[in-house]
C-alpha cells in the first residue's frame, strides 16, 4: 500500500534541516504554536481527502533524533508490513518503567492523569488510569505512528474532543488543559501532552493491527531487564494474572533501585 510520510517545519532552518525523504508540511506561519504538532496535523486531516489504501504518518523535525530512524528506514519497515498502525515510537525505557503512559506522564507533568480520565471516560466509560496497561505495540510518544485514513478519523474525533474544551474558556477542563507544565527545562500547555497520549488510547481500547518497528524504540541496542519489564506488561494485559503483574512491580523496583531512581508514579 502507499505511505505518505510528513515532516512538519515550523521555521526556516527546521525546513532546511528536513529529511528529503518525507513530505514535507507546511506550519512556516505557525499561527498556533500552543498546539504544537497537532496543528497543522489537523489542517491536513480537515482539509485534505485522504487515499483509504494508503498510510499516512506526521512527524516532527525530530524524528532521526529521537528514534535513529530516517525516512529511507521507516518507509522500508512500512513497506514490509501491512498493520493498519504502525509505531516509531521511542523512549522503550518510558514505556516499560511505567504500567501505562498516563503514570509515565503523571511523573513528568503532575495533574495530567486526573485530566486524562475526564477526557478519555467520555470515550470509554470503563477507562481509568489507574489500572491501564500499555506496552510496546500500544504506546505511541510523540506521535510517532503511520496509520490508515480509518484510525486517524477516529484519533481526530477523540483529539477535536480535547481541542473544544481548551479551546471552549467556560469548559471545565479548559484551564487544566491550557495550564502549562514542564517540559525540557521549559513550560508547554499541559493539552498537546493529552492529544499526545490519544493514539495509545486507542490502540489499548480497541482493535486494530499494529507493528512496531523495535529499532525506533531502542536506537541504542536492547536492554534485556526492561524488555522484561515490557513482557511481563504484554502478558498482564492478555491474562490479567495478579502474579504477574506482582513479578513486573518487583523486578521494576529492582531495576530501579540499582540505578538509584526514584520510583515516580509508576
Amino acid at each position: 500500500m502507499p505511505d505518505h510520510l510528513y515532516q512538519i517545519y515550523y521555521s526556516e532552518p527546521t525546513r532546511q534541516a528536513g529529511d528529503p525523504g518525507f513530505l514535507p508540511l507546511d506550519n512556516l506561519d505557525n499561527p498556533r504554536p500552543d498546539w504544537r504538532e497537532y496543528w497543522p496535523i489537523r489542517q491536513f486531516l480537515m482539509n485534505s481527502t485522504l487515499d483509504e489504501r494508503a498510510r499516512y504518518g506526521f512527524f516532527s523535525p525530530k524524528f532521526q533524533a529521537k528514534t535513529g530512524l530516517d525516512a529511507t528506514a521507516a518507509h522500508a519497515f512500512l513497506a514490509a508490513s501491512d498493520a493498519e498502525v504502525v509505531l516509531f515510537s521511542p523512549f522503550f525505557d518510558q514505556s516499560a518503567l511505567f504500567l501505562n503512559v498516563y503514570r509515565q506522564a503523571e511523573a513528568h507533568h503532575p495533574g495530567i492523569a486526573a485530566i486524562c480520565d475526564s477526557v478519555f471516560r467520555a470515550h470509554d466509560p470503563a477507562f481509568d488510569t489507574r489500572n491501564e496497561i500499555t506496552h510496546s505495540t500500544n504506546t505511541v510518544f510523540c506521535n510517532f505512528f503511520a496509520a490508515s485514513p480509518r484510525f486517524w478519523r477516529a484519533w481526530l474525533a477523540v483529539s477535536e474532543s480535547i481541542f473544544a474544551q481548551a479551546e471552549d474558556p467556560d469548559a471545565p477542563l479548559a484551564a487544566a488543559l491550557n495550564g502549562g507544565v514542564p517540559h525540557d527545562r521549559n513550560i508547554a500547555p499541559c493539552k498537546v501532552f493529552v492529544i499526545e497520549r490519544v493514539a495509545s488510547f486507542l490502540l489499548s481500547r480497541q482493535s486494530w493491527r499494529v507493528a512496531m518497528d523495535a529499532r525506533a524504540a531502542m536506537p541504542d541496542g536492547p536492554r534485556p531487564a526492561l524488555q522484561r519489564l515490557d513482557a511481563l506488561k504484554i502478558a498482564y494485559a492478555r491474562e490479567r494474572q495478579p502474579a504477574v503483574l506482582a513479578n513486573y512491580r518487583r523486578l521494576r523496583s529492582e531495576w530501579l533501585a540499582a540505578r538509584q531512581i526514584a520510583r515516580g508514579a509508576g
